[in-house]
């Protein structure tokens, strides 16, 4: 089982949206214990790179998160270890190149993740699935 989270980091105080944080999407590996992090900001002219450091506090907050959980009793096999995950910036990913989108990137990360693809999209085809986003939401039909 490999988990997502969706999570709004401190970045740049340059970046032009919800004052200077950036929205992006971990991969967590339970029992290799490391988080694997999407950052379609990374390589934006108003971003210094910075994120990495600042979603670092992920990898200390996930044994206490998987142990108040109760997920060390269900699964006996992975220790119940508190020691911190390893955390890695994956570079290969669809950039944005304004400092709107990352919440619609984040969800796209999401989505081919779970489906086991690699991400195949970029800046072109943000506004469609903006308003995809919005007549699912409207009629309640999500994409699963």
């Amino acid at each position: 089982m490999r988990p997502f989270v969706a999570m709004c980091v401190g970045s740049h105080p340059n970046l032009a949206c919800r004052g200077g944080y950036v929205i992006m999407c971990a991969c967590v590996d339970l029992k290799a214990r490391h988080i694997d992090l999407y950052d379609p900001n990374m390589g934006n002219k108003y971003v210094q790179n910075g994120e990495l450091k600042n979603a670092e506090c992920l990898t200390y907050m996930m044994p206490y998160l998987l142990r108040d959980g109760g997920y060390y009793k269900k699964n006996p096999d992975v220790p119940p270890t508190l020691y911190p995950f390893t955390m890695t910036m994956i570079k290969d990913v669809p950039r944005q190149d304004n400092g709107g989108d990352c919440g619609v990137y984040a969800l796209k990360f999401i989505e081919y993740m779970s489906s086991e693809e690699n991400p195949s999209f970029g800046p072109q085809d943000i506004m469609f699935f903006r308003k995809k986003y919005a007549v699912d939401l409207y009629f309640n039909k999500l994409s699963t």
